[in-house]
């Protein structure tokens, strides 16, 4: 959710790289224009959870961030989620702009899209 409710500006303007390159070239104006090339789409994905934490580690597994005293960034999230609901149950983690980025270095599978849908700016 933090995707459409905090920082939607990948949604209207591209990639962080395509953001900079344009700024680069053209300035602010630039960045502007790249919210009238195209339609952003939200991909909904059910991601197995061994597999979903792996790709959230990039650099490290799972494992070697225990090993080290880390929580992995995506089960520190979650924690941190399920925590608060339980102490306080009207929260509600929608409000909480939450980023946790996924890395996989091969294709997914197809079958793990659930949906695809037209962002549309409120």
């Amino acid at each position: 959710m933090g995707l459409t409710n905090g920082f939607n500006h990948y949604l209207t303007h591209g990639s962080e790289f395509d953001q900079h390159i344009a700024h680069q070239l053209l300035g602010e104006e630039g960045v502007d224009l790249l919210r009238l090339d195209g339609t952003g789409y939200v991909l909904e994905f059910d991601v197995p959870g061994p597999a979903a934490i792996a790709a959230s580690n990039r650099h490290f597994s799972a494992d070697e961030m225990i090993e080290r005293g880390e929580v992995p960034n995506m089960v520190r999230d979650f924690l941190k989620v399920l925590s608060c609901r339980a102490y306080d149950p009207t929260f509600w983690p929608i409000n909480q702009k939450t980023d946790c980025g996924l890395f996989f270095s091969k294709n997914v599978p197809a079958e793990w899209l659930l949906s695809a849908v037209a962002w549309q700016e409120h």
